[in-house]
């Protein structure tokens, strides 16, 4: 079983270190909108502790120190940023453009029955604060239709809900983009939204509502980290070495 991930960046950390884990492409057109939560962090760090942190979730090596991924026994692991080719200055259509790419990309590299796994959720709003109309990706029509192509192809694809907060099935939104979504054929996507970590009940700040199939962890999630900042450390002298207990939702990327 091959596994790709699609998300900001990636980092070589210690606990990834495995001729299985091979990162495919990096990000491009960095700027400062993106969720930072840590001041002092930069854009380029955010993106490399959010996929760091997500590749540990799934791939963490085990090898008798730091944590152990979930699947860890996987053949192959691809880390692919979902911001390569993006232009912050076209925000919503660069951003569909770069994360089909990604997609394509793993799609070339996997065969059925393997694993696509979106880290990236879409912002439908005019703001680039934490949470703020965060929804699953496909949201955005030509990233529906290549997850759709990948799953018809026998691919499996888990793609988070998205930290909005929003109803997806709420009959009052007016949002063009989500209600042509809810209303046209599933793409076959796993859509997993932040779960309460005792009874799996719906985060307050997830997104919820019709097309969100499960619910997961959501909260203090034990992974892999770079330079401390999921732990809201700063200045570690070893950023390839550092984790957290305290991953939490379901993306932290939005844009």
């Amino acid at each position: 079983i091959k596994v790709a991930l699609i998300a900001g960046d990636f980092s070589q950390h210690e606990d990834l270190r495995s001729n299985k884990f091979e990162i495919l492409s990096r990000p491009t057109g960095l700027s400062n909108k993106v969720d930072t939560r840590v001041a002092s962090q930069s854009p380029a760090n955010t993106l490399k502790a959010l996929g760091t942190a997500g590749s540990g979730v799934i791939f963490a090596r085990n090898n008798g120190f730091g944590i152990t991924g979930g699947a860890y026994g996987i053949d192959k692991m691809y880390g692919i940023s979902g911001l390569n080719g993006f232009d912050p200055n076209k925000r919503i259509t660069s951003f569909a453009a770069s994360a089909t790419k990604a997609i394509r990309l793993a799609m070339n590299k996997l065969d059925r029955g393997d694993v696509i796994v979106i880290q990236l959720a879409a912002n439908i709003r005019n703001s680039f604060e934490f949470g703020a109309g965060s929804v699953p990706v496909t949201v955005l029509k030509p990233v529906y239709d290549i997850v759709k192509k990948a799953t018809d192809k026998g691919i499996v694809v888990v793609t988070c809900a998205g930290d909005g907060g929003t109803n997806l099935g709420n009959p009052k939104n007016d949002n063009k983009r989500i209600i042509n979504y809810v209303n046209s054929e599933d793409d076959g996507s796993i859509v997993v939204g932040s779960g309460d970590t005792v009874d799996r009940s719906a985060d307050s700040f997830t997104t919820i509502g019709k097309r969100v199939d499960v619910f997961s962890y959501g909260m203090d999630v034990s992974t892999t980290d770079f330079n401390g900042f999921l732990n809201f450390q700063r200045n570690s002298n070893k950023p390839l070495a550092t984790y957290t207990n305290n991953f939490a939702g379901s993306s932290w990327l939005l844009y």
